[in-house]
């Protein structure tokens, strides 16, 4: 089938602008005295679909500013659970170290959509972490997805 050239380049456009409406922009993000973190990934607006290229570095502890603390990278490879749609944003990471000592390190967001700011969920965290001893500690969170 042949294509005149301006319909070809009608079709191409869409081609390109269809893929970036399917998908949003989330971000988390907390600083306070014991934990530090931004959670930054794409979301996908149809039914079921994975979050994709999810990210942090999660620095937390209660032995000194969170700014002092190791850093623990969280992927989306390590996202054991989440829970989203336009009420509910729930994300769970948990990733263990065994090439030394054993430790493990679990962030769990969980949120309610802001009645009056579409987009944006405020809500908790929970970091579980243990190195030498347990470590847990809970605070605030706003997330946003578009």
């Amino acid at each position: 089938m042949y294509l005149p050239p301006i319909a070809l380049s009608a079709v191409m456009l869409l081609a390109g602008i269809l893929p970036a409406a399917a998908t949003g922009t989330l971000s988390c993000s907390v600083q306070d005295q014991h934990v530090a973190f931004d959670i930054m990934g794409v979301v996908p607006h149809g039914s079921g679909d994975p979050l994709l290229q999810l990210r942090t570095e999660l620095r937390a502890g209660l032995d000194g500013p969170a700014a002092d603390q190791p850093v623990v990278v969280f992927t989306d490879a390590m996202l054991t659970q989440y829970w989203y749609d336009e009420n509910v944003l729930n994300l769970r990471f948990y990733t263990e170290d065994n090439s030394g000592a054993f430790s493990s390190s679990e962030l769990l967001i969980t949120t309610q959509a802001d009645a009056e700011q579409d987009g944006f969920f405020p809500g908790r965290y929970h970091v579980s972490l243990y190195r030498d001893g347990p470590v847990e500690i809970d605070g605030e969170v706003i997330c946003s997805a578009d």
